[in-house]
């Protein structure tokens, strides 16, 4: 036993029998104890002598107290029988200071006090024996606390600072009930750790028994087809022997040993197939029984319950950010000196709040945001985020559009306007323009040629659309010949003068010139 489990131990059998009135003596680790009266028939005598110490059971008369033990087990029965013990009233660090909502993190928001009300909150207590059994018994006390109210699972340390309570705790039967099948589900869960460790202990130990079995089989059919195999060896004696013979009647009788060797041979043949048959068969059962040998079987007692109460100051918070707000609730422990907000999603207490942009107040397990816009969206809103068919980043429904050539979704780091179609695209399916060097959707681009530059017209140099990027440029004025094309974005040009020719592009939003190089052909 751990050193903790041995201090549950003592700990319980000392507290059951302080309750029932027993006198206790003990001396450098030798308990002697006067029973009760009423108690004597359920500890089988009036005195008993025991002891916590394995030492000290070793050099006296007297009863080791462990798992597992009788003594033990007639306190954990009897408790088991009980109502839970009223402990009482966890002490207080402080009352609520409202500047403590200034150290609560909001993501991209704020949150105020609207109101708040002292309140007083019961928890029950369940102690459990929880025993580990295969090829060795372990055992552990666990402990659950359950709320009375919402029947969720609380964490308190193993020492409580108790004081007496201020107010009556009662509980009615159906109440205790409810709450104790609420904690036997809480124990499954949280044992679970517990029985992988053990398993996994376990589990080398049930390799290695398999390991002997499976050496032991192959050695034994080895042994069978060895025998067999040096049988055989010896026909070549008989050989032999009618070779070297001289005489007839000699050579008959070794011929005739031979033959019952032989027959022999053939008989044990037979019969090592038969036995090799039941070797595995065995085998297989021994396997089966080594098997169930490991097989963890898990056990839990309820050895004791008690009720204790405590204080929280609940309050009524506003959560803002510039898309939403709302209401929720949270409390201050007043033991702990802790503020806790329960997430309205997953129900767990949280550390920081998030809003939602449907107004959701969550925590930040249950929380998503747009890679683009950074607003947050909690689980129950995911829907309203997509996954970019590219990147696979999050983004909200105002900032993802869906490409018009493969219909997937797209953030906005990979879609683009076409300027020529007017239609949304992904980057995927999008081409360069060799001429003007803008993007285009891949079916505006033929050859490597866009259709704006497909369409270029002469046009005067007078044209408005020519004066306005000589404006820009007052050295493109010496190119007499122009021709130009537009979209919705860009306006091209090709222009010649008497040694050189230009490819210009436009940028109408950003009114200025983007592209100016050397090329074209009029």
């Amino acid at each position: 036993m751990s050193d903790q489990e041995l201090s549950q131990v003592k700990n319980i059998t000392l507290d059951y029998l302080e309750k029932i009135g027993a006198t206790l003596e003990e001396h450098d680790g030798l308990y002697t104890i006067e029973i009760p009266t009423n108690f004597e028939a359920t500890f089988g005598g009036k005195q008993k002598r025991i002891t916590f110490d394995s030492e000290v059971a070793e050099t006296h008369s007297c009863e080791l107290v462990i798992y597992g033990s009788n003594f033990l087990a007639i306190i954990l029965d009897k408790i088991k029988q009980q109502a839970p013990v009223i402990s009482g009233h966890l002490k207080t660090q402080g009352e609520f200071p409202i500047d403590v909502l200034d150290t609560i993190p909001v993501y991209r928001g704020t949150v105020n006090l609207e109101k708040s009300e002292n309140m007083e909150k019961t928890v029950l207590r369940f102690y459990f024996n929880v025993n580990l059994k295969s090829v060795k018994n372990e055992s552990t006390l666990q402990w659950i606390d359950v709320d009375s109210e919402t029947l969720k699972k609380v964490e308190f340390p193993e020492e409580l600072n108790l004081e007496p309570s201020k107010t009556e705790i009662s509980f009615d039967k159906k109440s205790i009930d409810t709450c104790y099948d609420k904690a036997v589900k809480i124990l499954q869960k949280d044992i679970t750790p517990i029985v992988d460790t053990y398993t996994v202990q376990t589990t080398g130990d049930l390799n290695e028994d398999l390991h002997l079995l499976d050496s032991s089989f192959k050695k034994r059919v080895t042994e069978i087809k060895q025998n067999i195999t040096n049988q055989k060896h010896k026909l070549r004696e008989w050989d032999n022997k009618i070779h070297n013979s001289k005489k007839y009647a000699t050579r008959n009788k070794y011929l005739k040993q031979k033959a019952q060797a032989q027959n022999k041979i053939h008989n044990e043949e037979i019969e090592s197939v038969t036995q090799i048959d039941k070797l595995k068969h065995d085998k297989e059962i021994q396997q089966q029984q080594i098997t169930k040998r490991y097989t963890t079987k898990v056990t839990s007692t309820l050895v004791a319950s008690q009720v204790f109460s405590y204080s929280i100051t609940r309050c009524t918070l506003k959560v803002k950010n510039q898309h939403s707000q709302n209401k929720t609730i949270g409390e201050y422990l007043e033991y702990s000196q802790e503020f806790v907000i329960p997430c309205n999603v997953c129900n767990v207490n949280s550390k920081e709040i998030h809003l939602c942009v449907n107004g959701h107040v969550g925590c930040d397990l249950c929380s998503n945001q747009c890679v683009t816009c950074e607003n947050d969206f909690c689980q129950k809103c995911n829907y309203q985020l997509n996954s970019c068919h590219i990147c696979k980043e999050k983004n909200c429904n105002d900032c993802s559009s869906r490409c018009t050539f493969c219909q997937e979704l797209v953030c906005t780091k990979h879609e683009m306007s076409c300027s020529i179609c007017e239609k949304n695209y992904c980057s995927n399916h999008t081409e360069k323009c060799k001429l003007c060097e803008q993007l285009y959707s891949s079916g505006c681009v033929k050859n490597n040629q866009c259709h704006t530059c497909d369409e270029l017209v002469s046009v005067e140099t007078n044209d408005s659309k020519v004066l306005e990027v000589i404006l820009i440029n007052s050295d493109l004025g010496k190119y007499k010949k122009w021709e130009c094309a537009t979209n919705s974005k860009f306006s091209v040009f090709r222009a010649k003068k008497m040694l050189g020719k230009k490819i210009i592009v436009f940028d109408k939003i950003q009114e200025k010139i983007i592209v100016d190089k050397k090329g074209g052909w009029l």
